[in-house]
């Protein structure tokens, strides 16, 4: 129900994703509490339905070439551009109605999602992808395990922005957000750092 998913997201605007409740919810969309728990059993039910509806439009993106990275660089070129993208994918998932995305992000998941193209996860397919990269720069790393190195990047990355996003998501704007995720990279994988 859009009115329903409507009256959420403004709540959760307003008021924060925990003082959010189905009684708020039913009053806001305009609809009884009973006719709100004929569409969704709790207020849980409907911030999945909302997320997944969001993360559809995520996929979207995912998908879009213009949000990929090409490996034409040098590595330190390629390791900024990763950085770049990492940054902008976590601010469009911030964008999915921040408030609630700060509040519930380690709920849903988004790198277990299945790309729609293959019915691979997002994470497998950037493991594969960053594998390829580090592949392409094998003579200048300092790592020998290729395929450890791919999820502990990351796995760094994601946990880096989770972090960021949980304590001060303004900063996702900030520039040296990227530098600094750029720096780490580097001086992990690069033997002349």
């Amino acid at each position: 129900m859009q009115s329903v998913r409507e009256a959420t997201l403004a709540l959760i605007a307003e008021l924060g994703a925990d003082a959010v409740t189905t009684v708020k919810i039913a009053e806001r969309a305009g609809i009884s509490p009973g006719s709100l728990y004929r569409y969704y059993p709790n207020k849980q039910a409907i911030f999945t339905d909302i997320y997944n509806e969001e993360l559809a439009n995520l996929d979207k993106f995912m998908q879009d070439p213009a949000s990929s990275v090409s490996l034409s660089g040098t590595l330190e070129e390629d390791i900024h551009e990763v950085a770049v993208l990492t940054n902008r994918f976590y601010r469009e998932l911030l964008s999915l109605h921040g408030g609630f995305f700060a509040a519930y992000h380690r709920q849903f998941d988004f790198t277990l999602r299945e790309n729609p193209e293959n019915q691979h996860s997002w994470r497998d397919e950037g493991r594969e992808w960053m594998v390829t990269l580090l592949n392409t720069h094998r003579h200048r790393l300092r790592v020998d395990d290729i395929e450890a190195a791919a999820v502990f990047l990351m796995d760094l990355a994601t946990g880096y922005y989770q972090r960021i996003i949980e304590v001060e998501p303004k900063r996702l704007d900030d520039p040296a957000i990227i530098d600094q995720l750029d720096d780490l990279f580097c001086r992990y994988l690069i033997s002349d750092q």
